[in-house]
């Protein structure tokens, strides 16, 4: 199976998808063996599986880099407020995306951001054709009142990193 295959035309549709499985692949972790008749436990390493899904996709960052001159996958991570185990989170993330040669920019709202604001944030980077890829990182903390889920299905699903 290759990211590519999904449009060999379509870098930005490709980073997307690969964005989407490494995001469902780190969340899902050992539930794959969910469904097993097995009765014993499996122990499964974190650690050696977020690994090879980062070896993976850089792989397929550098192939589509090499098959598309020019072409720079980038992510933006968008945060309302100034939460500590938010920050921890997304530290997390641009670290993650660094690592397997994606180009990540994290935008931070401040909690007092309205939630046009945050749309406008969202909107902006939907229309940003440099951009691949959009988390926005919840919870949303802001002293007004904001709609989460408004907020979430106004990301672009091409964007949407999760999906």
């Amino acid at each position: 199976f290759s990211l590519m295959s999904a449009d060999a035309r379509s870098p930005a549709l490709s980073l997307s998808v690969m964005f989407s499985l490494a995001a469902l692949s780190l969340r899902l972790g050992a539930s794959c063996c969910q469904g097993s008749r097995r009765s014993v436990a499996t122990v499964v390493s974190g650690n050696k599986a977020s690994k090879l899904v980062r070896e993976k996709l850089t792989k397929e960052v550098e192939k589509m880099k090499s098959e598309f001159s020019g072409f720079r996958p980038s992510l933006v991570v968008l945060q309302v407020g100034d939460r500590d185990d938010s920050n921890l989170y997304i530290s997390t993330k641009l670290k993650a995306a660094a690592e397997i040669g994606i180009d990540v920019k994290h935008v931070r709202l401040p909690n007092t951001a309205t939630q046009d604001e945050v749309l406008q944030s969202i909107m902006s980077v939907n229309e940003n054709l440099s951009v691949h890829g959009l988390i926005v990182q919840l919870p949303l903390d802001s002293v007004k009142p904001i709609d989460t889920e408004l907020i979430t299905n106004a990301v672009s699903p091409e964007k949407d990193v999760d999906g």
